[in-house]
């Protein structure tokens, strides 16, 4: 029998406020402490505590069988303290179990693996003093931001002490696009035909909609594209041109005939899904 251990990934970044022409020169604070407090708090009460009650009630019912892993940055962790110190408390309150392990990333969730080896090590390290402050342990493995992986990252990683690295499956063969886009189209279909519903996620590369877009409900901006304007409007169901094809909604192997949608009309798509989801749910 397998042994399977989830994990999580914590990010938070530090927003930018608005940057006029006339602040040039007299404003030299760049981030908008409202936005940050406003989000991490939202997101604390609707994700975080409710996730982290739930996580400890599976360890308790379990008798210690239930094991989690998590990985969040350096800069979730410094909101958390600032604006809610109580989800600082949940983790804390988790690790006391010893059934969660905390992993090490870049204290940025940076891309400094791939061209900068001291700030690289630095970040790491920085994250590293972070969780074993916090929660008292020392990480073990690492996971570096996307799971980016090479034989120059793993050996940095070896170096500074850990024991286990999060990366590919096979990081000895090369990517198969193809065989990832078959794969994740086989678990969306499974979890259709189990569930009857269709899911819904987070658009990271607007460029990749395209291969999951008759079987997703909705697609939602991350936080790291949310003033990208192709992001905005492939979420909206805009392809950029009123010339595209309409997109068709419908459940898979349904008979109903597909239900045109126009490509630049958010609120219809909005309209089409609910009803989507209405008719499932009977």
């Amino acid at each position: 029998m397998k042994t399977i251990c989830f994990y999580f990934q914590i990010h938070q970044p530090f927003r930018l406020k608005r940057y006029r022409f006339f602040d040039i020169g007299n404003d030299h604070y760049y981030y908008d402490d409202f936005q940050n407090e406003e989000i991490i708090h939202r997101i604390a009460e609707q994700c975080y505590l409710p996730a982290n009650r739930t996580i400890l009630e599976m360890i308790k019912t379990s008798g210690g069988k239930f094991k989690v892993a998590f990985s969040i940055s350096g800069v979730a962790l410094e909101q958390m303290e600032i604006y809610t110190p109580e989800v600082i408390d949940s983790f804390k309150e988790l690790a006391a179990t010893g059934n969660v392990e905390f992993l090490s990333e870049t204290y940025a969730h940076s891309l400094s693996s791939l061209g900068d080896p001291e700030e690289f090590k630095h970040q790491v390290k920085k994250q590293e003093d972070k969780i074993k402050t916090l929660f008292g342990v020392k990480p073990k493995v690492f996971r570096n931001t996307e799971l980016i992986y090479s034989d120059d990252i793993s050996a940095m990683v070896s170096e500074m002490g850990y024991k286990g690295m999060l990366h590919q499956p096979d990081p000895e063969k090369k990517e198969d696009m193809l065989k990832g886009i078959i794969s994740i189209r086989e678990l969306h279909k499974r979890a259709i035909e189990e569930t009857g519903f269709t899911c819904a996620d987070e658009m990271l590369y607007p460029e990749n909609h395209r291969y999951l877009s008759d079987l997703l409900s909705y697609v939602a901006v991350g936080a790291r594209s949310v003033e990208n304007q192709q992001h905005r409007l492939v979420s909206s169901g805009c392809r950029g041109s009123t010339k595209q094809p309409h997109i068709p909604l419908q459940r898979l192997g349904s008979k109903e005939p597909r239900q045109p949608i126009h490509p630049c009309n958010p609120s219809r798509i909005r309209r089409q899904i609910w009803k989507q989801h209405a008719k499932l749910s009977l």
